[in-house]
């Protein structure tokens, strides 16, 4: 019975069904410092409770003292710059998610309602089920213009992409990976570099920016480091547990639930299919004398269960549950080979270059999966979203069989309302 309850709870329309209300555009930073504390935790980032407690349980001969390049460190990090950028990205990337999958999720039910209604309505004059038609029009419409205003889909991949990157460089800047190495100067100039390339990602029309790359593509570069012995130590336990063992977690947790619903989403559309060609058959067999209300039934059900597995085709395309697994499996793969100079040796002390060169090569990894991720959709153009939206209000006016003279007539008040612009100054104005 829980096996049972754990397969359905994993299945996309219980666990990855939109939310109607949707969520927070904006990330507002708790008032607290102990309730962000533990905001900063809860994302696998660090604190200095986190060094306290290593001390207290691995390292009681030392103190706070020595590991005071981190804490510095991680006040820079965790202050009002770097971080924040990191958690509005996250928040922003988690609403345009929602609104990309209930967008498509009333696209596919208004398809299959209208498949319904249209059968209904032949030869019937039922004007309930024309005007269900016309609401469910009218909402799929509406939906229609907010997906080509917004591009949610396109939003969501450029801000997850810019908060997963932000996570990279976190622990980069900590073991310091080039370019973070080096006096704390050049450190907090590069850290600033960073922040002001990952907000550009996406920002271009044609294609999209490269995000900084993860240790600078020089992972076996020598270079003088900060950091000590202990706090190399420290850096490799809380490197693995928090990023390493998280991520591999994650990935391993998304791929059982992918398997999961694309071998569902298949088998269901299958059925389906079978079931429909079964019943297309028993409909030629049919009379009024053996099952005359099969009469009615059969047509119908002919009609509702192609749109129904098409439905669930279309969820498979949505959710792209075979790219994601691909990718996932990859990026383990990959994974389990950079990280063994971090495992190895565990019963002696890491020097600090191998750590680095360790670190650099995961992170290396991480930030090829998160290139890869949606890079469809990030290489392609930004569309020009007022042409969309004229083009959808022409087709619309076409719809409505208006004659030129109302078409003229609709334009110029639209353009009577438009407000006029004045002509701006050159910025540099030749004599």
């Amino acid at each position: 019975m829980a096996a049972q309850r754990s397969y359905l709870s994993n299945l996309f329309f219980i666990r990855r069904r939109p939310m109607l209300q949707g969520s927070l555009q904006d990330w507002q930073k708790p008032d607290d410092d102990a309730a962000y504390q533990e905001l900063i935790r809860s994302h696998n980032f660090l604190t200095t409770r986190d060094i306290q407690d290593y001390i207290q349980t691995k390292a009681p001969d030392l103190t706070l003292a020595n590991f005071s390049t981190l804490v510095d460190d991680l006040e820079l990090l965790n202050g009002e710059t770097y971080l924040h950028h990191y958690f509005q990205y996250d928040v922003a990337a988690a609403h345009y998610q929602n609104n990309f999958y209930l967008y498509n999720w009333i696209f596919v039910f208004g398809a299959f309602m209208t498949a319904l209604l249209a059968y209904l309505s032949v030869g019937s004059s039922n004007s309930i089920i024309w005007l269900a038609t016309g609401i469910i029009g009218f909402i799929t419409t509406v939906y229609t213009f907010k997906n080509n205003r917004e591009v949610p889909q396109r939003e969501w991949y450029v801000n997850r992409r810019r908060a997963e990157t932000l996570r990279s460089h976190y622990y980069q800047y900590l073991a310091q990976v080039p370019p973070y190495h080096g006096s704390n100067e050049n450190r907090e100039v590069r850290l600033l570099q960073t922040l002001v390339q990952v907000s550009s990602l996406g920002k271009r029309r044609q294609g999209t920016q490269a995000a900084p790359p993860a240790g600078d593509t020089v992972v076996n570069q020598r270079s003088r480091s900060n950091l000590n012995q202990a706090e190399a130590q420290f850096l490799r336990e809380v490197y693995v547990n928090n990023r390493l063992r998280v991520q591999e977690n994650w990935y391993k947790g998304r791929m059982g639930e992918f398997r999961q619903n694309s071998g569902f989403t298949h088998m269901a559309a299958a059925m389906l299919m079978g079931l429909s060609t079964l019943i297309a058959g028993s409909n030629l067999v049919t009379s009024d004398e053996t099952a005359p209300f099969l009469l009615i039934l059969l047509p119908l059900l002919a009609v509702l269960l192609p749109s129904a597995a098409a439905m669930f085709a279309s969820f498979q395309q949505m959710y792209s549950w075979e790219r994601q697994l691909t990718l996932y499996d990859e990026t383990l793969e990959q994974l389990g080979s950079a990280q063994i100079p971090l495992l190895v040796g565990t019963d002696r002390p890491i020097s600090v270059q191998r750590l680095t060169d360790a670190i650099a090569a995961c992170e290396i990894v991480f930030a090829t999966e998160s290139d890869q991720w949606g890079q469809d959709v990030l290489n392609s153009n930004v569309p020009d979203r007022d042409k969309v939206l004229q083009e959808m209000f022409d087709a619309q006016l076409e719809r409505l069989g208006l004659s030129d003279d109302d078409k003229k007539s609709v334009y110029s008040i639209i353009d009577a309302s438009q407000p006029q612009k004045e002509p701006r100054e050159p910025a540099a104005p030749s004599e």
